[in-house]
């Protein structure tokens, strides 16, 4: 348990990087601008391309950027996290629906956290689509 306040504390202070790089937690209301932005190219083969819309609606893209929604669902920012369910994606993973950071490096494309669970881990990174 101390050691998950501690990584916890160390996280929360911008101070994680894998790389060495400046590496930084991004707010709520900064995730929810960077995810109206543009389009989440993921870098990881399945994650696709992911769209936030104003409404509050989600569209994940497998193959082609611009294409139909592959899957849709919902989406809202609960303090610094986007939380997100849709409608069959990611089920047999259990991130159907899920609550996810944005990590910013210096240089490098964004990292997405999946925050539910026992430990943070890293889902993919991606660059924005404009």
């Amino acid at each position: 348990m101390q050691f998950l306040l501690a990584w916890s504390l160390f996280f929360s202070m911008g101070l994680f990087s894998g790389s060495g790089a400046a590496a930084q937690k991004l707010d709520g209301g900064t995730v929810k601008d960077l995810a109206l932005q543009g389009v989440w190219a993921a870098e990881e083969d399945g994650f696709g391309y992911w769209t936030w819309n104003e409404d509050g609606s989600v569209c994940l893209r497998l193959h082609d950027p611009t294409g139909d929604c592959e899957d849709t669902g919902s989406w809202a920012v609960d303090r610094d996290s986007i939380c997100y369910e849709l409608e069959w994606w990611g089920e047999v993973y259990g991130q159907r629906n899920a609550c996810i950071n944005v990590v910013a490096h210096e240089g490098k494309p964004y990292e997405v956290l999946y925050r539910d669970g026992p430990l943070i881990t890293t889902m993919f990174h991606f660059t924005l689509l404009e």
